[in-house]
């Protein structure tokens, strides 16, 4: 998902956004509630693998959390999530891989089209 702060991060966004869902899918289910903390665990340990990769903007510090932020919020929007309370958050909706190339391109088109509906609400 287009986000303000992807120029900071030089990992692709599709690559660091996917291996966010799909890390925490794997321990947790559709009803489960997830801490900003845990999402943020998730985040610092792929930092820390150099999986996500930021890149070196001197004239612009880097705040490492601002994309994670960002792309939760989304999360939200989207309803894959839903906020409960400060930090504190619900999963909706199951994070799903299609499974061709001709899904993938039509989910994204999908998710695209709410987004932008959303984006339209707010202006």
């Amino acid at each position: 998902m287009p986000l303000p702060s992807l120029y900071m991060v030089e990992t692709s966004a599709t690559v660091w956004q996917t291996w966010l869902l799909l890390d925490l899918m794997q321990h947790k289910q559709v009803g489960d509630l997830v801490t900003e903390k845990e999402l943020g665990r998730l985040w610092l340990n792929r930092i820390h693998k150099r999986h996500i990769v930021f890149r070196s903007l001197p004239m612009a510090p880097v705040a490492v959390e601002q994309p994670l932020f960002e792309y939760i919020e989304v999360l939200c929007r989207l309803g894959m999530l839903t906020y409960i309370t400060s930090g504190l958050y619900k999963i909706r909706r199951p994070y799903t891989i299609p499974k061709q190339t001709s899904d993938a391109f039509l989910e994204d088109g999908q998710m695209m089209k709410r987004w932008l509906n959303q984006a339209k609400e707010v202006t």
